[in-house]
């Protein structure tokens, strides 16, 4: 049965006992007798136990599922489980105003955390207006009954000096359901890491048309100052909104409240060595990926609250979950490598196109065993080269891995490398027993004293397998 099914059958029951015990209180004092002493005892054997019964009722009718106290924060917001809802997606108006004016900051109404949240002191301080950005009236409706915000960002790169670019705000309510969202891109006019780009897919394109942050911050900041905040990697956000909240200078965010799921995670995984969000919901069985955008990250970071908040006791983390953690940073590392090589390089192979079936790579670059025995091919071309390459299937001819399964690599009819056998194992079952072409590329390092290096681009990797059973031996 809902949890506010339950409080409004309590308190009900709580104001029929305290109507019952008043009955009794004058029944007692009529029929038992006009005796003091009597009445004492009808008092103490009748009225009392009904009326303590009503006030249990109605203190259970009042009373929120336990905090989890985190060892990073003040308490945190009460947890119940995820009910099923629906989202009220909200968009910025970009209707112009006619009579701009400043906008000044409301608290919220927090009495419904039963004291386990301490208000926000905020200063009435009248914050910058712009005349062709109006926030949703919904969304700001919403923040003042909302009991907290789960935020995200995304960013033009990954360091202490990255520029806002998307915002994502979840809104969650009394009953611990989603009550609103916003999502806003901004233009903050300055150009992203390719390897940032890679991974949240914002492009200039489609920010050509957004506002900027200053344009944007002043309201949504006003929404949700007072209100205590969850994230994933919380400080991270925090300090990309303060930071273009001072370029604008306006007030930025300093929550008196949060809850910080990366940290969460630490407490319930604490064997666990990587948390980033995608980890936590591969460990939590959230069957969603990581899309990198700010509000889905937001609403996938409410549900790995919710689960993590609903977990008893610590655990350690399964080999699969491992594996299955260890394949996505894998790939997202090796997007964010190849975006960041081939920005502004030419990929044009320098040599001619071998007759051959081609791979289709798509998985990124593979670096080469080895390849300090070939520098004499290597060196033909200049460092960061890009060329076609023929890979042809064979065994190790030594070392641990001896008699294993293998692809030799060869640039212009000369071996320059093979793969070993941990990325052997990811791409047994994607290279033809044929020789087939490929691309390939050598690291293009400005320190010439150092060796060339070569990379060959494979689709993406599969399960790892044991390649053992493959193993020949002589």
């Amino acid at each position: 049965m809902p949890i506010r099914i339950l409080k409004t059958i309590s308190r009900v029951l709580a104001i029929v006992c305290w109507m019952v015990a008043a009955m009794l209180c004058i029944i007692s004092f009529t029929w038992i007798g006009k005796d003091f002493g009597t009445f004492l005892v009808g008092i103490f054997i009748l009225v009392l136990p009904v009326g303590l019964v009503g006030w249990v009722f109605w203190h259970f009718s009042k009373l929120r599922q336990p905090n989890r106290t985190m060892s990073h924060s003040q308490q945190v917001i009460a947890q119940s489980k995820l009910a099923k809802h629906e989202t009220v997606q909200t968009e910025a108006d970009m209707t112009p105003k006619t009579n701009p004016h400043a906008v000044k900051s409301q608290k919220p109404d927090l009495s419904s955390m039963d004291g386990r949240t301490k208000v926000i002191k905020t200063t009435s301080t009248a914050l910058h207006s712009f005349s062709h950005y109006n926030l949703d009236k919904k969304f700001t409706v919403a923040a003042r009954t909302a009991v907290c915000a789960v935020i995200d960002t995304e960013t033009t790169g990954f360091g202490g000096t990255s520029r806002l670019l998307d915002i994502g705000i979840v809104l969650i309510d009394r009953d611990y359901r989603i009550m609103a969202t916003l999502t806003q891109l901004v233009n903050p006019h300055t150009p992203s890491d390719p390897g940032a780009e890679a991974v949240n897919h914002i492009t200039l394109d489609m920010l050509e048309n957004q506002p900027t942050p200053d344009q944007v911050l002043p309201q949504i900041l006003d929404a949700i100052r007072t209100l205590p905040l969850i994230g994933h990697n919380l400080s991270y956000d925090i300090d990309v909104i303060n930071r273009e909240a001072a370029i604008a200078g306006i007030q930025g965010l300093e929550p008196q409240q949060i809850c910080d799921t990366m940290e969460l995670s630490m407490e319930m995984f604490p064997e666990s060595r990587h948390h980033a969000l995608q980890d936590v919901l591969n460990r939590l069985h959230i069957p969603e990926p990581e899309q990198h955008r700010a509000l889905a990250d937001a609403l996938q970071t409410w549900q790995a609250y919710e689960k993590l908040c609903a977990m008893d006791t610590p655990r350690a983390e399964t080999e699969e979950e491992q594996q299955q953690a260890r394949r996505v940073r894998e790939a997202k590392t090796n997007d964010v490598m190849r975006a960041r090589y081939t920005n502004g390089n030419d990929t044009t192979p320098v040599n001619d196109k071998p007759e051959g079936e081609p791979l289709q790579a798509q998985g990124g670059g593979e670096n080469l065993s080895e390849c300090l025995k070939h520098q004499d091919v290597l060196s033909r071309y200049p460092r960061g080269s890009w060329f076609w390459v023929t890979t042809v299937k064979g065994r190790i001819r030594s070392g641990k891995y001896k008699g294993y399964p293998t692809v030799f690599v060869y640039l212009d009819g000369e071996e320059i490398g093979f793969l070993g056998e941990p990325l052997m194992a990811k791409h047994w079952g994607q290279i033809p027993d044929m020789p087939t072409i490929a691309l390939a590329h050598t690291v293009n390092n400005a320190d010439e004293s150092k060796p060339f290096k070569a990379r060959i681009e494979l689709p993406k990797a599969h399960q790892p397998i044991n390649l053992e059973q493959y193993k020949k031996t002589e």
